[in-house]
């Protein structure tokens, strides 16, 4: 049998993986007919991007409509990075094109067994093309979900520290009706239950509520829900509710202001909430409402706000700015924002946030020509004025890769970081930042999550039956759509900050019918 890269494509380098989307794709003119324009165009200028560099080429001329925009095209990439093009070229396929990369490899594969060899027959020792083999997609589970009643903690029951070893990551086995593989979506931990909802697959927004029940790791498909395709939006637990905020929906009206959205855990009902400019908001740096983003972060920062940063915005414009979501007023503010020496940090999406003792920390994310590294704090400015301030963080310890597409969890002080893509594609090692001592420390061992737009979320004690607190990292995407559920127990870890958390059970919801035999 031929060698192939161990992993398939989500393993392998640029610019090989490039190199084999830009053949599936027709590079460099991309006229499929299934592109339209806008992907036609934004595929033609990365390929040239990561071929040719930074366009110094003289402008068409005016009438040239055609070489007219793809220049403008080009000539927008500014000094975007050669591997960070070819990342992005990838990416764009993958939403353009679902199962593109399949298709790629089993014609590889084809072309590899049909190389004759020296004696006339197939050859067994020819390198094979990049990427000679794929993993197959990920599917939902089409085992039925079993009516679940509501549940109470027991030792008896199965326990997520059978599965994970204390302080390390383990892929962990569920029952029932597995949701299907995807990424960009929102989860939180509501009571003892793991909610997912929504996110992107095959270049679709999803729609569907899903539940995992903790102490027996069994999922449910929630029936019946009202929720609408959505993708990019973070979610918030909060009293007993998850509420989504920001996010690409389908009901989502031009030019409208960030979503929120409030998913009822037990019906799976989704209802969008009309959260409108605090009172007396014309003093703050804005009045209105933000606009409507994804790739943000969004931050419970003490009883009911919201801290929310960056994202993208409409027609992929990068976002800097600060907003303020009040969950017991529903109404926004935009606060005066200062800086120290450092300034503002950049406009960027898919960084990763947390809060620790009443300050926001953001670390990494993208924009259009560079992955990021930086670690920022935003917090109060503490002169009673209500400005919040940035400062930029030099953490000790050794610095880990630059990422985006990544997702945090805070224990116990420690801020866990998984996931990701760099520059050389997705990142299979995690990091920790110790916030007691404001230093990076070695990641969590065992079998971690890898991939771009997972979700990590925290089960506090009480949740499941070992006593927690977990950190539960779910989907994401690194050439392929995960479905699969990984769990870290943390030893003598206390979640941080907890105001008021509940882990009461909850009912359970409402399973969906079985698929009909």
């Amino acid at each position: 049998p031929h060698p192939h890269p161990a992993g398939g494509m989500s393993h392998l380098p640029y610019p090989a993986r490039f190199e084999l989307a830009a053949a599936s794709a027709g590079a460099p003119e991309h006229g499929r007919e299934e592109f339209g324009d806008e992907t036609r165009l934004l595929l033609y200028a990365l390929h040239a991007q990561a071929t040719r560099g930074q366009c110094v080429e003289p402008k068409p001329w005016g009438w040239n409509v055609v070489e007219s925009a793809k220049w403008t095209s080009w000539s927008n990439l500014g000094e975007m990075p050669s591997v960070e093009a070819m990342r992005l070229y990838v990416r764009t396929l993958d939403e353009a094109t679902p199962g593109w990369a399949e298709g790629a490899a089993q014609q590889a594969q084809e072309q590899a067994q049909a190389v004759p060899s020296a004696s006339g027959g197939a050859s067994a020792s020819a390198a094979p093309p990049a990427a000679a083999a794929l993993p197959a997609p990920v599917s939902a589970s089409a085992a039925a979900a079993p009516a679940l009643q509501q549940r109470k903690v027991s030792a008896e029951m199965p326990v997520l520290s059978d599965s994970a070893a204390v302080g390390q990551w383990a892929k962990v086995t569920t029952s029932g009706r597995a949701p299907a593989g995807r990424y960009l979506h929102a989860a939180a931990v509501v009571g003892t239950g793991l909610f997912v909802v929504g996110g992107s697959r095959n270049g679709r927004r999803l729609a569907d509520v899903c539940w995992l029940d903790l102490p027996s790791l069994t999922w449910t498909r929630i029936a019946n829900s009202s929720a609408r395709p959505v993708t990019g939006a973070v979610a918030v637990a909060w009293r007993g509710s998850m509420y989504l905020v920001g996010g690409a929906a389908a009901d989502d009206a031009p030019g409208a202001p960030c979503a929120v959205r409030r998913v009822d855990p037990v019906r799976g009902e989704c209802e969008r909430l009309e959260a409108t400019a605090a009172a007396g908001s014309s003093e703050d740096a804005g009045s209105q409402p933000p606009p409507a983003r994804k790739g943000h972060s969004a931050v419970l920062v003490g009883e009911s706000t919201v801290i929310v940063f960056g994202g993208e915005g409409e027609r992929g414009r990068l976002l800097n700015d600060v907003s303020i979501l009040d969950l017991e007023s529903m109404s926004w503010r935009s606060p005066e924002v200062r800086s120290e020496a450092y300034g503002l940090p950049v406009g960027r999406a898919d960084c990763a946030a947390c809060c620790y003792e009443g300050a926001v920390y953001v670390h990494g994310g993208g924009s259009r020509g560079e992955i990021f590294e930086e670690l920022w704090r935003l917090a109060p400015a503490g002169d009673g004025s209500g400005a919040w301030e940035w400062s930029r963080l030099s953490p000790g310890g050794e610095t880990p890769e630059a990422r985006a597409g990544h997702a945090g969890a805070l224990v116990g002080g420690v801020w866990h970081l998984e996931g990701g893509g760099g520059v050389d594609g997705a990142l299979g090692c995690g990091a920790a930042l110790d916030m007691r001592v404001m230093a990076w420390d070695a990641p969590a061992r065992g079998e971690s999550p890898t991939g771009e737009g997972l979700t990590l979320a925290v089960a506090p004690p009480g949740a499941v039956a070992a006593g927690g607190p977990a950190v539960l990292a779910f989907g994401g995407y690194d050439g392929k759509y995960s479905s699969d559920l990984y769990v870290a127990n943390i030893s003598g870890g206390s979640v941080a900050p907890s105001p008021k958390v509940s882990v009461a059970p909850v009912a359970a919801p409402v399973a969906e019918p079985a698929a009909p035999a």
